[in-house]
């Protein structure tokens, strides 16, 4: 009887024990956390080393659906849609300038006042939406037409010439180099059988827009001791869709001047600043010697936008997250968080930006709402604007980036010109 019993609780306990592991592996049951990073701290000894060692290397593999699709509001409902331009500002504790806007929703981009005035305006009547603008200081605007070309207008909204291309998301303005994110669809076996990828590049321009390379981030992150980040695709869990797989989506570039150079080599002037929305990732490249020098980002930013180096030699980086967006300035060699923004209510799921202004002031742009506001060090806020783009149903249209210029940093602009109304 008693080896009836034995067999009867070894048989049960090895049933429950099933059953557990099942749904362990199936729904995350304790302690499927645990034995995940006991089997990430293995394969981690098998892994490039990083002379930048993350605290975090995991990086979640988004769903194929989330490869695939990523929408952009152009506008979104607001119930103090009555708002219009500068609605709070506290001229001595702002920095003065000239800010530098334009609406997803029209073919325009306006320069206006610290009380929203508009001081120069520019307009194109092509058909295609404008993504983004880049000003230069001759008044020449670059625009952005989300997958379809690069223009180059004139102070007077003459066009210059235009690059055709799938361009997107932001350019870099270097001495006579244009470096503007461009991306093609292609079919790579090694990463999904039968679905294209989107293969992210960097096109490089002389300054009429002419091309002079070509650079796949997708190739140099692969060779990288990072690729390890790239997500990992099962075919056989692909629900069927048929779209490109959006690997890294590549949102943001800046030529580096070497404020940081004193940290680290990789910092140098001339490498590009670039951030990867989707394995959420801000990292270094070397474009002469095609390599990733430096990457931070996993474990503790997602989906993040706009890094850049400021003149501490800090970074700087929009952070959405899901529920709540933040602005971050990270401390690169040491990798860590020295200043954050974060406020009730602050949110943009997609795209965002930060400029760090000569007072120590910091201007973000809420981008998806249309709103931009200006804090200070201690994250009050001293200034800000509501996008005047607001439609008949109380839909305000979102803003890629606002822009700060300083007193005389635009030469072209005549100040004793009347305002443009």
């Amino acid at each position: 009887m008693r080896g009836r019993g034995l067999a009867a609780t070894l048989l049960c306990a090895g049933a429950v024990g099933f059953v557990w592991g099942f749904f362990t592996h199936r729904d995350h049951w304790f302690p499927h956390a645990l034995l995940r990073n006991v089997a990430d701290r293995v394969a981690a000894r098998e892994r490039p080393t990083d002379p930048f060692p993350m605290r975090s290397v995991r990086s979640p593999s988004p769903a194929f659906e989330d490869l695939t699709a990523l929408g952009y509001v152009d506008s979104s409902f607001d119930p103090d849609s009555d708002r219009r331009g500068v609605f709070h500002a506290q001229a001595e504790r702002s920095f003065e300038g000239l800010n530098l806007y334009s609406s997803r929703t029209a073919r325009s981009a306006q320069l206006v006042d610290m009380e929203g005035r508009v001081r120069h305006r520019w307009a194109s009547d092509t058909t295609d939406p404008w993504q983004a603008v880049t000003l230069l200081a001759d008044g020449r605007l670059l625009v952005i037409e989300k997958d379809r070309g690069l223009l180059a207008l004139d102070s007077a909204s003459r066009p210059l010439w235009r690059f055709e291309a799938r361009v997107h998301h932001d350019l870099d303005v270097s001495g006579e180099r244009i470096t503007v994110l461009t991306r093609r669809d292609e079919l790579r076996p090694d990463i999904h059988p039968s679905r294209p990828v989107v293969v992210d590049e960097l096109s490089i321009l002389a300054a009429d827009g002419t091309l002079v390379e070509v650079i796949s981030l997708l190739d140099m992150l692969q060779r990288s001791p990072f690729a390890y980040l790239l997500p990992s695709l099962d075919p056989a869990a692909d629900p069927g869709g048929d779209g490109p797989l959006d690997l890294l989506h590549t949102n943001h570039v800046q030529t580096l001047d070497g404020a940081a150079a004193a940290l680290h080599e990789a910092f140098a002037p001339g490498n590009l600043l670039l951030c990867a929305r989707n394995i959420n990732a801000v990292f270094v490249l070397d474009p002469g010697a095609k390599r990733v020098l430096w990457l931070w980002g996993p474990g503790t930013l997602t989906f993040p936008h706009h890094p850049q180096v400021i003149e501490s030699g800090h970074l700087l980086v929009f952070d959405n997250g899901l529920v709540a967006s933040r602005v971050l300035e990270v401390d690169p060699l040491a990798r860590r968080i020295v200043w954050s923004y974060a406020a009730e209510g602050f949110f943009s799921a997609t795209r965002g930006s930060a400029q760090r202004l000569p007072n120590g002031n910091t201007l973000i742009t809420e981008s998806d709402s249309g709103y931009a506001l200006e804090v200070d060090p201690r994250g009050e806020t001293v200034w800000e604007f509501a996008n005047p783009d607001v439609d008949s149903l109380g839909n305000r249209s979102a803003m890629w980036r606002v822009t700060r210029y300083a007193p005389g940093q635009l030469a072209f602009l005549d100040d004793s010109a009347p305002l443009d109304r």
